[in-house]
């Protein structure tokens, strides 16, 4: 009797034990810096990665929660389109439990032998200061508990400055000195108003505060900047990722042409979306009025249904994981969004400054 028992005790140990091993290996790509309400996109959204550590730790459907923390989620109809995958992953089916909370089905081919990785973009929205998390739930044992952090958010009020000095001494050291000394100026206006009171030329006074103001909306024109043979970018001091790099594509004559990603650069510099076309090899760019449509190996470019000639074709540079990106010199990207951009020859690297239309 005791023998048996001893079995059917090492049976359970052992099966408890074959559930314990099947897990996942999870992390974020990188952990920007953002103020409250900054509202995560295609183009600036961490991806959060998901992979068997074990070839059939996953199962066909394996389902996990996502459970946000100080950030909500958004778009969510558009994860599904934008998760990438490898290996015998095959997608993801998504569904909102709350606001910061989703239900995920991670879909499979258990006819494929190599391991199931995914990589989803958190499109959600910082509603608070402090550390944006993502905490990873198993429901069906697969997958890893686990809680990773995919944003740091500088909250309005003044502890969420007092964090992000702790976490990250002199990030903000500039731009907060900047946003004290207006502050201390409106201050003494306000007492020193007080002293002459009712006299009928300080009531207009008030009014030129709005004045200073107003300069802050050139900010719409703030600069891109993108780094030949570096992949990512800087906009408005923040780094951004990409995954392909702009490079000097050499021509006859000892010349070459700077070539651009056309997906990275237009939604940096505010296009509202990039699509393409696998059937034609096409890439259609929509920027508020304007459209730019371009094929791969065609020197050709509609602008606005206007025939543009470029002096190189475009073409598709390798991102390393079989997929790639539409690429084009820099002269005529710049030229179809509207914008202006300058070399600087000694960092090697291409600023865009978007034109201000008052």
């Amino acid at each position: 009797m005791k023998q048996r028992a001893s079995i059917l005790l090492m049976l359970i140990l052992l099966a408890t034990s074959a559930v314990t091993y099947a897990a996942s290996e999870n992390s974020v790509n990188y952990t920007p810096r953002v103020r409250v309400d900054h509202l995560f996109t295609q183009e600036d959204a961490p991806r959060l990665r998901i992979e068997e550590s074990n070839l059939g730790d996953f199962r066909e459907d394996e389902r996990i929660r996502l459970h946000l923390e100080n950030a909500e989620w958004k778009n969510i109809d558009q994860i599904p389109a934008d998760t990438q995958v490898r290996g015998s992953a095959t997608g993801v089916r998504v569904s909102r439990v709350t606001s910061r909370t989703l239900q995920v089905t991670l879909e499979k081919d258990e006819s494929i032998n190599e391991k199931a990785g995914y990589q989803i973009p958190i499109y959600a929205e910082a509603t608070a200061g402090g550390h944006a998390t993502v905490r990873i739930e198993a429901w069906t044992g697969g997958a890893t508990a686990e809680t990773l952090n995919f944003a740091g958010v500088v909250g309005p009020e003044k502890t969420g400055d007092e964090w992000l000095r702790e976490d990250m001494p002199g990030h903000f050291e500039e731009e907060e000195k900047q946003e004290e000394k207006p502050k201390e100026k409106k201050e003494e206006e306000v007492i020193e108003e007080p002293e002459t009171p009712e006299e009928p030329a300080e009531p207009a006074e008030p009014a030129e505060p709005a004045e200073p103001e107003e300069p802050e909306t050139p900010s719409v024109s703030s600069e891109v900047i993108f780094f030949i043979d570096e992949t990512g970018y800087v906009k408005d001091g923040i780094s951004y990722p990409t995954d392909v790099a702009p490079f000097i594509k050499p021509l006859p004559g000892g010349v070459g042409r700077t070539m651009m990603p056309v997906h990275h650069v237009s939604l940096a510099l505010g296009a509202e979306e990039v699509i393409w076309d696998e059937s034609n090899q096409s890439v259609t760019v929509h920027k508020g009025e304007d459209t730019l449509q371009l094929k791969i190996g065609e020197s050709e470019m509609l602008l606005n249904h206007e025939v543009v000639t470029m002096d190189t074709p475009a073409i598709i540079q390798p991102t390393g994981d079989g997929l790639g990106r539409t690429m084009i010199p820099v002269a005529h990207l710049a030229q179809a969004l509207g914008v202006e951009y300058q070399w600087n020859p000694e960092d090697r690297s291409v600023t865009f400054q978007p034109l201000f239309h008052p």
